[in-house]
């Protein structure tokens, strides 16, 4: 729904959305959210824009909320961010990633020219397959002469970094399952991104 008020010298828009038992899945990896309900609003006058999310989800196979996204971000020439992620054993699965359990939260903050994501997630555990190559196929390799000097990638190839800056911890104590091909694995981890 929206409203408009204000005068038309200085008019004043105010609107909002809901979304309930939304899914979302990330075409390139797989990445899926199920159960998504929320509210997004936005507030905008002569002076400035404002944009709030508050949103739950859960993973797939998952049935109580175990992600949250609260947000607000202002538009405008001081715009900035101030947002939180929460995971508390939220399952997710992408690629070889059969399933993985993640708890912990991100903060989003910061002008919007250079965003931090600060935090600190816990990879509960996490199930991957090794896939095998398929019959018969060849795998391309990639030749790197010894004696030739790097050349500089075009720059029609290059793709600018988004504004944003990472501080994020990463962290599984075990329960990092590899399995496949004969190969049956634990793996720890500890990564600062």
């Amino acid at each position: 729904h929206a409203t408009i008020g204000g005068s038309i010298a200085a008019p004043k828009i105010k609107g909002s959305a809901t979304i309930a038992r939304g899914a979302y899945t990330e075409l390139a990896s797989g990445l899926s959210m199920t159960g998504i309900d929320g509210e997004a609003s936005a507030a905008a006058d002569a002076g400035a824009t404002t944009i709030g999310l508050d949103f739950t989800a859960h993973g797939v196979g998952q049935s109580g909320k175990t992600i949250t996204f609260q947000g607000r971000a202002s538009l405008g020439e001081k715009g900035r961010i101030d947002a939180v992620l929460k995971a508390r054993g939220a399952r997710f699965s992408s690629g070889p990633v059969q399933s993985a359990t993640v708890s912990g939260d991100v903060t989003l903050s910061g002008p919007l020219q250079a965003i931090e994501a600060k935090g600190a997630l816990a990879i509960d555990e996490l199930n991957a397959a090794l896939a095998s190559p398929s019959p018969g196929g060849l795998v391309d390799i990639k030749v790197v002469r010894a004696d030739e000097t790097e050349r500089e990638p075009l720059k029609e190839n290059m793709i600018a970094p988004p504004p944003l800056r990472l501080d994020v911890a990463v962290a599984a104590d075990d329960r990092l399952f590899v399995r496949g091909r004969g190969l049956e694995s634990e793996w720890k981890a500890k990564l600062q991104i």
